[in-house]
């Protein structure tokens, strides 16, 4: 371990680390805390630890395995004296991994919806959670439609209906969504501007920076005429 230049004597810092394996007809997300400790003119050791565990069933009903967290500490720290016991669902067990080990596990069910070990930068539960309890989630995958799949994941998927008819057609015609927040904001602007949203002459421009930019200028231009017919008849 090679420490920074620094007057400072010691140094400690955690990762966590992740196996995506399989179990009964489970999907299980396994991680571990590693710390490190490095003090200067000594040599660095680490500690391992596996914190938790994330059991999937092939519905997607989630439970948890998890050592104690102490809630009086903000740091990332973990009741090492605990044992591993079913714990209720907490935002803070759905963990972001520095490292997943690349051999991967997965039961039938994520391999029949196009799961082949991509994450797309999210976490393995949430990408997981997703394709096993919204068949939208695997229809983005296997078109492609990484990105959509991303940001709607990421979402919760509570807007995924307002576009959906519209992704569908993106889908059928072959057109790629790469910037998610721009298109969803042009979708937006054709409603308002009352486009047809299941053509694709409208939903799948070539140029959707430009479209998106008359539109918008459009609007803009459309709400000042408008404010100003308001003030002149007050």
């Amino acid at each position: 371990m090679r420490l920074p230049c620094t007057r400072q004597r010691v140094f400690k810092e955690y990762e966590y680390f992740c196996i995506v394996t399989a179990c009964g007809g489970f999907q299980v997300l396994r991680f571990f805390y590693i710390q490190s400790y490095a003090k200067v003119g000594q040599k660095a050791h680490y500690d391992c630890s596996e914190v938790v565990q994330r059991w999937i069933a092939p519905n997607g009903k989630p439970t948890t395995i998890a050592r104690i967290r102490p809630m009086t500490c903000f740091s990332d720290t973990w009741n090492f004296c605990s044992k591993l016991e079913i714990r209720p669902d907490r935002s803070w067990y759905n963990i972001i991994p520095t490292c997943i080990y690349p051999r991967h596990r997965l039961i039938p069910e994520l391999k029949r919806c196009g799961c082949k070990g991509d994450f797309y930068q999210l976490t393995p539960f949430d990408l997981f959670h997703a394709l096993l309890t919204d068949s939208r989630a695997e229809t983005l995958l296997k078109a492609g439609q990484t990105q959509l799949l991303q940001f709607f994941t990421g979402n919760g998927f509570k807007y995924l209906h307002y576009y959906w008819a519209s992704i569908k057609i993106c889908i059928r015609n072959g057109y790629k969504v790469e910037d998610v927040s721009m298109w969803c904001d042009y979708i937006e602007l054709l409603h308002f501007f009352g486009k047809d949203l299941h053509n694709a002459k409208y939903v799948c421009p070539a140029d959707l920076a430009a479209e998106h930019d008359r539109y918008v200028k459009k609007k803009t231009d459309l709400l000042r005429c408008a404010r100003s017919t308001v003030l002149m008849n007050i």
